[in-house]
């Protein structure tokens, strides 16, 4: 009889608990004065309670009410979310097992809080350690949202130490690592995996990689530290090294075209790689290794060049698509075949100089700062044609400093028509390498072919 009395009265204590807590709950609903405090919610560990159990299905449809609220403000660019980290780390906590959880609020919040969705993710990869999707999901928002390439590839990294791991995570933690300028790094990683899988494909990828990145390091470590003085064209340089030594340097592995060439297109390839060449790495701090028979047969030393700490220009001017390759004279069988893979994949995706003829033009200019650095095709009505003492400018707006322009060496003025002075108002198309002066986009114009008046 006394049990039956106990167990009525915890049932009855439960209801009375449960009816006073959902009362609150509806007059707080009533007297809400802004739909963001819906995210308002109780600690998860007093949550837990009032589900009875039921912690699962309560965490499910607080994240689905939360997606749907998301959702509806998705495009208000200036809607900030204030309570949605709070209300994830409650939803977690209420739900610790759920890894829907984590991952929906890592990339809700990815984009306005990085810092506080990594917070959360870490906090999960304590509870859910044997997930290989939370430590991948906090590798990407270091590197896409917050700018973090060592902290990405460490993530990475961690993400390929679990189980049943897509394949492709090894390979971008290398990757991140090389990236950030930790070869060795990214060497270990390729390597641990090289030695513990059975799959043949993933062996042999591995393996290359480790050569090439080996290759690299090799390199790396007879480094010379070096200003470059003056840009000759895409592939010749002047440098001059920290003890003072000056020299002519002739890039290894790559041939850009003549700038005094016969051909009027090769003249302006060859001023395209000119280009490319004075943007990165003019007046610039640069890292460089000698290589192959050292000397050419013009006394120029020939080197291996990185700019940007970490990018090998060899490889970059190849990949963007502004030179061929030059691999006849004997030097690193490794660094042969990288640059042979550089200029093939640049052919097959149509970059640079191999993708001219299929340029489209673009007509906003205000999308010309995304391309700086790459080749672009443009099509504007002139507003302005200014001659300067040492170059003629073509404007698209009286907002000069903040706009976009065409730029021709006064030195060149002579190759084009008379007619290219009196031009304003006219629509017109250009085309060539995109590059900036004080912030404002511009591309130089060397050729006639470069230019032509619509109507």
């Amino acid at each position: 009889m006394k049990r039956k009395i106990i167990i009525f009265t915890g049932i009855l204590f439960i209801i009375l608990i449960n009816i006073f807590a959902f009362s609150k709950i509806s007059a707080i609903r009533n007297n809400i004065k802004i739909p963001e405090h819906y995210f308002k919610l109780p600690p998860g560990k007093y949550m837990r309670v009032l589900t009875l159990g039921n912690k699962e299905i309560i965490g499910d449809i607080l994240l689905s009410r939360a997606l749907t609220y998301y959702g509806s403000h998705y495009y208000e660019k200036k809607y900030q979310y204030p309570y949605l980290f709070d209300f994830f780390k409650d939803v977690c906590e209420l739900d610790r097992l759920n890894l829907q959880a984590y991952l929906m609020g890592g990339r809700l919040l990815s984009e306005r809080f990085p810092h506080k969705a990594t917070k959360l993710l870490r906090k999960g990869a304590k509870t859910l350690d044997k997930s290989w999707k939370i430590p991948e999901l906090t590798g990407f928002i270091y590197y896409y949202n917050i700018k973090d390439k060592h902290l990405a590839a460490k993530y990475y990294e961690i993400a390929s130490e679990k189980p049943f791991h897509p394949p492709y995570l090894p390979s971008l933690s290398s990757k991140f690592y090389r990236e950030y300028g930790d070869i060795e790094n990214a060497i270990k990683v390729l390597y641990s995996f090289y030695i513990n899988t059975n799959d043949k494909r993933l062996k042999k990828s591995f393996k290359y990689d480790i050569e090439k990145l080996s290759a690299e390091l090799f390199l790396r470590k007879r480094w010379i530290r070096g200003k470059v003085e003056r840009v000759i064209d895409g592939d010749s340089l002047i440098i001059r090294t920290k003890s003072g030594y000056i020299k002519e340097a002739r890039i290894i592995g790559i041939n850009s075209y003549e700038l005094n060439s016969l051909i009027e297109e090769e003249r302006i390839y060859g001023r395209i790689a000119k280009d490319f060449a004075y943007y990165n790495l003019n007046k610039k701090n640069i890292n460089f290794s000698i290589g192959g028979d050292k000397i050419d047969k013009y006394g120029r030393i020939l080197i291996y060049l990185w700019y940007d700490n970490t990018k090998l220009y060899n490889e970059e001017i190849l990949k963007r698509g502004f030179a061929k390759a030059f691999l006849r004279y004997d030097f690193n069988k490794i660094m042969k075949k990288r640059f042979a893979e550089a200029e093939k994949l640049a052919k097959i995706n149509m970059r640079g100089i191999w993708g001219l003829k299929y340029l489209k033009p673009i007509e906003n200019l205000k999308y010309m700062k995304n391309l700086i650095g790459n080749i672009s095709k443009v099509r504007f009505k002139v507003y302005k044609v200014y001659q300067g003492k040492k170059y003629l400018f073509i404007e698209s707006s009286p907002d000069y400093m903040h706009t976009f322009k065409l730029v021709i060496p006064v030195i060149f003025e002579s190759k084009f028509p008379p007619y290219i002075l009196n031009i304003s108002d006219k629509i017109i198309e250009a085309y060539g390498f995109v590059s900036e002066y004080r912030g404002v986009p511009e591309i130089r114009i060397y050729e006639k072919s470069q230019i032509k008046v619509i109507e």
